[in-house]
């Protein structure tokens, strides 16, 4: 029955034979192998990541320290920010025909032993003008980074006519060092 097969039909049987070795080589020695190489790689990161905590924790209260500029102190839950806001943007809204909508107010919110402090203030007045304004008040840090921007237009119900908003939010994330 050798004689009688050709050279093709010789090659794909010896092809599929090889292919089923290699399954079974695979699947008897080398598959253990290889995972037992991978877990090994992954210990080895994880006892390279356990040394190295001391430095990243150092490293992680730096980049909180960075991201609030060293401009809040633990007192500054205390202190009356809105006042701040509020004081703020009417220095920087002076000589332009932007208003106020609603007055400041914030919101904490603890997690992980972080408070997380968010202040909003709503404008109206021109795009434009707003856009100004956004940008200067950008550059002042001491009253947290600006996280989001909503503008969005409202019909007042008396006039009739359509006056653009925009709502700003400060965000500050402080260490709580009370726990």
């Amino acid at each position: 029955m050798k004689s009688n097969l050709s050279y093709k039909t010789k090659f794909y049987l010896m092809l599929t034979g090889c292919f089923f070795f290699f399954c079974l080589c695979y699947n008897l020695a080398f598959k253990k192998t290889i995972n037992e190489i991978v877990s090994n790689k992954k210990i080895t990161i994880q006892y390279e990541n356990i040394g190295n905590t001391p430095l990243q924790l150092k490293q992680l209260e730096l980049e909180l320290k960075n991201l609030n500029n060293g401009l809040f102190e633990e007192n500054t839950l205390e202190s009356n920010q809105e006042v701040r806001l509020l004081e703020k943007a009417n220095t920087l809204i002076k000589g332009q025909k932007l208003k106020i909508s609603e007055l400041p107010h914030y919101d904490l919110y603890t997690k992980d032993g972080f408070i997380i402090k968010t202040q909003t203030i709503i404008i109206h007045g021109t795009f434009n003008e707003m856009i100004m304004f956004l940008h200067s008040i950008e550059k002042e840090r001491s009253l947290g980074k600006i996280c989001s921007v909503d503008f969005y237009s409202e019909k007042e119900s008396g006039s009739g006519t359509t006056s653009v908003k925009m709502k700003i939010f400060f965000q500050t994330i402080i260490q709580d060092k009370r726990k």
